[in-house]
């Protein structure tokens, strides 16, 4: 069980699955946390995080800023990303206007 994520490999790395880890929103603190950018699943099911499908926008800066998600499962359990044909930053731009997916 990882409660903090060692250095990642950041152009190499395209799967990430930290399910039921104990990360928190302090481990993904912004300007604490890095996340490849080419990132293109990452599964964060039973962390300790802020976000949800019905909030994808409480998710951490560093999770929100990847681009090329195809499956993003959230820490309620839920996906999105482009694979489920929700993107990741359009689901978080609904989810500041107020708008339900």
């Amino acid at each position: 069980n990882l409660s903090i994520l060692p250095e990642l490999p950041m152009l190499s790395l395209r799967i990430l699955r930290v399910d039921r880890c104990p990360l928190d929103d302090v481990c993904f603190a912004k300007g604490k946390m890095q996340l490849p950018p080419n990132l293109t699943t990452l599964h964060l099911e039973g962390c300790s995080l802020s976000g949800s499908l019905e909030r994808p926008d409480l998710l951490p800066d560093c999770v929100k800023e990847l681009k090329y998600l195809e499956d993003l499962q959230l820490p309620d359990g839920c996906h999105i990303g482009l694979f489920f044909g929700m993107p990741v930053n359009e689901a978080v731009s609904m989810a500041e206007k107020g708008l339900k997916r």
